[in-house]
């Protein structure tokens, strides 16, 4: 009888005792959801009865939610967090590849094992070129989409020179990935790499009310003819609004309060125009017209004085930058500043 009371005492006293186990993650911080609702972060220490278990749920934001259940022969657990990330591209079904190894086709999710800090992802499809990226694991991105672009016949490089009249030339080459980024001949500027009839040439904020000027230049089906336009792009919205007619090759624009500024061939050689865009059904005003092949612009904040790029037509293509003060329909001569391009104001001018 003294025997079995004993034994008695012996179960009782290990159905009250507990068990520990030390709960840690990579990264720290991450939560220990109980059955009952109660929670815990890590580091942490479970306590439960020595012969019973305990199940809890291990989450943390971006990574993969995982269960665990804890018993006495797990005095401690190291658990390293799953980062999950959404993979995608366009176009879709291209190979997925995290540091060499291959892990699906997109779109997909991947997991990566918070010790790693940063994970190269490479995208790859047939007829097109691959994509590398380098994801930051500790970043809040949670998603990373690639576009690949077309490889092999079909890409084209479209370029733009000027002959001595300062009228603009567009030249195109089909190319192939190696030829990408060889330099253009002639003098002439690389400005866009496309797949359709349309591409922009440059862009300029405006306002405030986050708007962009975009030139658009567009290609013709008639003899690979081009023009050039000008668009106000609402970045809140993307419609893309037409401003004057796309006749003239109108080019290099900028915008001072309600003012376009701009280079057109109008009068049969690269001038440059103001339209008021109050007035958006007015005539232009020409502000300058010589023989210079006028180039990129800056008006400054007073809308008096402009800066601008040109270069004369009998001299090698080699840029100066001009000043200009406009008064009227027929304005007085620019004068030379130095050599260079892309001059612009700086806010006290």
């Amino acid at each position: 009888m003294k025997k079995f009371a004993f034994m008695l005492g012996i179960l009782a006293l290990l159905l009250a005792s507990c068990t520990t186990v030390y709960l840690t993650t990579v990264p720290d911080g991450t939560s220990v959801i109980f059955p009952d609702g109660t929670t815990a972060v890590t580091p942490c220490k479970i306590q439960f009865g020595w012969l019973s278990s305990r199940t809890v749920s291990i989450s943390h934001q971006g990574f993969l939610t995982e269960s665990r259940t804890l018993t006495r022969n797990t005095p401690k657990v190291d658990m390293v967090m799953q980062r999950q990330i959404m993979i995608d591209s366009q176009p879709q079904g291209a190979d997925v590849t995290i540091d060499g190894k291959h892990h699906g086709v997109t779109p997909c999710q991947a997991f990566i094992p918070a010790t790693i800090s940063t994970a190269n992802i490479t995208v790859s499809k047939q007829g097109f070129l691959p994509q590398t990226s380098a994801f930051d694991c500790n970043g809040k991105e949670n998603s990373i989409n690639f576009r690949l672009p077309q490889n092999g016949s079909g890409r084209t490089k479209v370029s733009i020179k000027y002959e001595n009249t300062g009228f603009p030339v567009f030249s195109t080459d089909t190319i192939s990935n190696h030829k990408l980024g060889s330099p253009a001949k002639d003098s002439a500027e690389c400005v866009a790499v496309l797949n359709d009839r349309q591409f922009p040439l440059r862009l300029s904020p405006f306002g405030k009310e986050h708007k962009l000027l975009v030139s658009i230049a567009q290609r013709h089906s008639i003899a690979n003819r081009y023009t050039s336009r000008f668009y106000s792009l609402d970045c809140a919205t993307g419609e893309m609004t037409p401003i004057l007619s796309g006749r003239y090759y109108e080019l290099n624009g900028t915008i001072r309060e309600n003012s376009l500024i701009y280079a057109s061939f109008k009068t049969g050689r690269f001038d440059y125009w103001k339209h008021d865009l109050k007035k958006p059904d007015s005539s232009p005003t020409l502000l300058l017209t010589n023989r210079l092949i006028k180039m990129e612009a800056d008006v400054s904040a007073d809308d008096t004085h402009i800066l601008f790029s040109a270069y004369t037509p009998d001299e090698p293509p080699i840029p100066n930058i001009w000043m200009f003060v406009p008064d009227s329909a027929t304005s007085s001569e620019p004068y030379l500043l130095c050599e260079g391009s892309h001059p612009a104001w700086s806010p006290d001018a």
